[in-house]
């Protein structure tokens, strides 16, 4: 049947995933100004929008090219990243998205911070304890965007050089 909509038992996900996209949903909408302002900058009308970020409409979902809109003006993507996350990826911005300090500066601090959130975590019992995940992956994710983004910037640069290939044992 067309249209109707899955019991909560026939989705692939858990509850949890399908409430991290409302919550993105209702955080794209709060940097768009909340619905009414959202509704003059996508199609949709503020009542569709209220329901696509509300947990009590489980039916009610925001489109994608909703989301598209919404996003570039969010300045952040809020429902693509968790749904990159659903899918078992993650998010790098390009380097146009990284500001600041320059992108060798910033990917040698990321590698270091990372490194160090590591090393310390292992330094007593030569783990990274269950209580320390949390900080360890934020700071190994903030590295790999880092060192993404200074390998593409590289890339555009010098189109013509590859990556050395490693020569497989005793590199």
């Amino acid at each position: 049947m067309t249209g109707v909509a899955r019991s909560p038992a026939h989705r692939c996900h858990p509850a949890i995933a399908y409430s991290r996209l409302k919550s993105a949903s209702a955080d794209v909408m709060e940097q768009n100004g909340g619905t009414v302002r959202a509704a003059s900058r996508t199609r949709g009308s503020d009542e569709t929008l209220r329901k696509a970020m509300r947990h009590e409409y489980p039916d009610n979902w925001l489109g994608i090219d909703q989301v598209a809109d919404l996003e570039v003006r969010a300045g952040r993507p809020f429902v693509t990243a968790e749904l990159a996350e659903l899918a078992g990826y993650i998010l790098i911005p390009s380097p146009e998205q990284m500001r600041g300090e320059g992108l060798e500066q910033r990917s040698i601090k990321e590698a270091a911070e990372a490194i160090t959130a590591i090393s310390a975590a292992m330094a007593t019992k030569n783990k990274v304890e269950r209580h320390e995940v949390p900080h360890v992956r934020r700071e190994v994710r903030e590295a790999i965007i880092a060192l993404f983004a200074y390998d593409t910037a590289l890339e555009r640069t010098f189109p013509d050089l590859m990556p050395e290939t490693t020569g497989g044992e005793g590199d």
